[in-house]
């Protein structure tokens, strides 16, 4: 829906007022100076937008939404990328690629890639580039963009930007009516002198850890160590939010797949007390990339395989994830030195059992 409103040829008759809007709100949320341009050209009567749903990149990635802003000669004045993330993670290098397609398809132009949550969470794959910049944005600055669009819509248009707004500020943000009684008993709880010495007390004993700083501190020790050489140039990468968070080690690019070692998560948040478990994964490009994989490693020894995790879609659309191994689990104690010892010893420890029998697989191809 927010690309059909964004879009002033569709017959909403709010023209570029949507976009127009939307920018000024997401300026007013992240002060990203780019934005500064897109509202220089947003002229009505001068220029139209146009939005894209599921634009492809010549690597064969998809972005939620393309909008293209265009002036009286339908020559594109500045471009921007919403690429929306709920309840799911970010695929390897995922913004930057959109970041780097972008670039090349629309060099002399602002542009920017808009990464959409519902709690404004920066990407982790973003690149921090100036040419086209990544702007993280909340579902809070959709739905004050929503409200300041409501009056100014007619009609059955007024009715769907109400329901869209009501939708999201309730059912996506929390903020229906068990969310409100939440928030009151909490109040009436720390109100209470008694009850507040309690809640603080549960607060001050609440492990103080930072999971991205523990992977950060095991990659430091590796690389410091040399324990990973026989890899080679590898590199690692930080996916902890959605619904499968992970940090992996890639070591083989090619240009229709990856392979790398994940420590995975099942679920976020990543916590004390859950399983991380080490899996060799190919991230595939393409169908023929992964059905190339699928009959290499057809002999492979799976090890404790789970192929339902990754390797299934119930809706049978294809899936770039490609399970090759899974190894053993450790349960996480402290998200400190002590996990980041034995998540080490995970690490290593598959490397050793899989590394050349998979390097060897990968020659053949």
């Amino acid at each position: 829906m927010l690309g059909y409103f964004l879009d002033s040829r569709k017959p909403h008759d709010l023209d570029i007022i949507p976009m127009t809007l939307f920018v000024a709100e997401l300026f007013s949320a992240t002060k990203c100076t780019v934005l500064q341009k897109f509202l220089k050209v947003l002229k009505p009567n001068f220029t139209r937008t146009l939005s894209v749903l599921e634009w492809g990149t010549v690597e064969r990635r998809r972005l939620d939404i393309l909008l293209e802003i265009q002036n009286h000669k339908n020559k594109v004045v500045a471009v921007l990328g919403i690429e929306n993330k709920i309840g799911a993670g970010e695929q390897p290098y995922q913004v930057q690629a959109y970041q780097k397609a972008i670039c090349s398809k629309f060099p002399s132009v602002p542009k920017a890639v808009v990464f959409l949550t519902p709690d404004a969470r920066e990407p982790e794959t973003g690149h921090s580039s100036t040419e086209c910049p990544w702007i993280k944005c909340g579902y809070s600055t959709v739905i004050e963009f929503l409200r300041k669009l409501l009056p100014k819509a007619k009609g059955e248009i007024a009715v769907v930007v109400g329901s869209l707004l009501r939708f999201l500020d309730e059912q996506v943000m929390g903020t229906s009516k068990i969310q409100h009684d939440a928030n009151a008993l909490f109040e009436e709880l720390y109100n209470d002198k008694v009850h507040r010495k309690a809640m603080i007390l549960i607060r001050d004993l609440m492990p103080k850890s930072d999971v991205k700083l523990m992977y950060e501190g095991l990659i430091k020790d590796l690389r410091a160590k040399g324990q990973l050489k026989s890899l080679g140039n590898w590199k690692e990468q930080f996916l902890l939010n959605g619904r499968q968070p992970h940090a992996t080690i890639w070591f083989v690019e090619e240009k229709d797949f990856s392979l790398g070692y994940m420590l995975h998560t099942r679920g976020s948040p990543v916590e004390i007390g859950k399983s991380a478990t080490i899996r060799l994964m190919a991230w595939c490009e393409t169908h023929s990339a992964r059905r190339k994989l699928e009959k290499a490693f057809s002999k492979f020894d799976r090890g404790e395989y789970e192929s339902a995790e990754w390797n299934k879609d119930k809706t049978k659309r294809f899936c770039p994830w490609f399970n090759i191994w899974t190894g053993n689990s450790y349960t996480l104690q402290d998200l400190s030195a002590t996990d980041q010892k034995e998540l080490k010893k995970l690490l290593i420890s598959a490397v050793k059992e899989t590394h050349a029998r998979a390097t060897k697989i990968l020659k053949k191809l």
